[in-house]
């Protein structure tokens, strides 16, 4: 933009234009007075120096609107199931070797953990095991059968 007005951050002393601040109601003219670098430094400050007492107060803000918040929660979803099922499912396609790399590590990191809900699981659902079951089996036996035929047509070939 050509003609922005500047404006001079308060924290940096430099001159910027107005779009490199935060827009603020409280401010006289519309725009906070730390640019959007020097506010981002001093929101990080902030927070590290008192990093526990913040997380105290969202623990204990979440404890007494528990309910409230839950509900929003499931209203949210509601309202927007069709939304977040489309981006979630663009999220798992486009970050495939990430979500596998994660996973992966997981699985390394809580092996006797993952094992063991397995075990309950199958242990829960044996009808659901003994059908998954049968499917690798028929896969396998598909895969054998079209590893015999190739081989057999290959050799039918050379004759």
């Amino acid at each position: 933009m050509k003609n922005e007005p500047t404006k001079r951050c308060a924290k940096c002393l430099c001159h910027k234009p107005i779009s490199e601040f935060y827009r603020s109601q409280r401010e006289v003219f519309g725009r906070g007075s730390y640019c959007k670098v020097c506010d981002k430094a001093d929101k990080k400050a902030r927070y590290a120096k008192n990093k526990e007492r913040i997380q105290q107060q969202r623990k204990d803000y979440y404890q007494t609107h528990r309910e409230n918040l839950l509900a929003y929660g499931k209203r949210y979803y509601v309202e927007h199931k069709e939304d977040l099922k489309a981006y979630f499912q663009e999220y798992r396609e486009t970050h495939k070797e990430e979500i596998a790399h994660q996973r992966k590590g997981y699985y390394q990191r809580n092996r006797e953990k993952c094992l063991a809900a397995a075990t309950a699981w199958q242990k829960a659902h044996p009808e659901k095991r003994k059908a998954s079951q049968l499917r690798y089996q028929q896969r396998k036996n598909r895969r054998k059968r079209n590893e015999h035929s190739s081989r057999d047509s290959r050799a039918r070939g050379r004759l």
